[in-house]
């Protein structure tokens, strides 16, 4: 898939870096990471829904089980609001989900003309929609079990 310019509004992605979850409420999260770019690395942030949060988890296999269970974890104690969660601490390192698609749209501000403007200096983005991407089906290799 091709990295992103930037320089786009709307875009797709198959692939999120982030390194830390911060819930702000019941519905909105915010993952604090990076974005690939074709010159690197840059800050980013990301909107989104618990329920996509969700989707991307549930699709990256034991990673994502595990992320699910230490956010369930979280929830289960008595918390502060915001409830923050350092993934780079847990693992070592950031994470890289890469089973889904995601529509990743840039921000808005308003100019002082009173105009709404795409915010291409700051790297904020909503994560509006997550697409689980088919993986492919493992080949058996002609050792399949025939029922009898």
């Amino acid at each position: 898939m091709k990295k992103p310019t930037l320089k786009q509004p709307t875009f797709t992605s198959s692939k999120i870096y982030f390194s830390e979850i911060e819930f702000f409420n019941k519905e909105e999260v915010t993952l604090i990471g990076l974005i690939e770019t074709p010159y690197g690395f840059d800050f980013a942030q990301y909107i989104t829904h618990k329920r996509n949060l969700y989707q991307m988890l549930k699709h990256s296999g034991k990673l994502g089980q595990e992320i699910i269970q230490i956010i369930v974890d979280a929830f289960n104690h008595p918390h502060e609001v915001p409830v923050k969660i350092n993934i780079e601490e847990i693992f070592g390192k950031p994470i890289c989900l890469h089973s889904c698609e995601l529509k990743l749209d840039r921000s808005f501000y308003e100019n002082e003309d009173g105009e709404l403007k795409i915010d291409y200096e700051t790297n904020l983005f909503f994560i509006d929609l997550v697409k689980p991407i088919p993986q492919p089906k493992k080949q058996t290799h002609g050792k399949e079990k025939i029922a009898a």
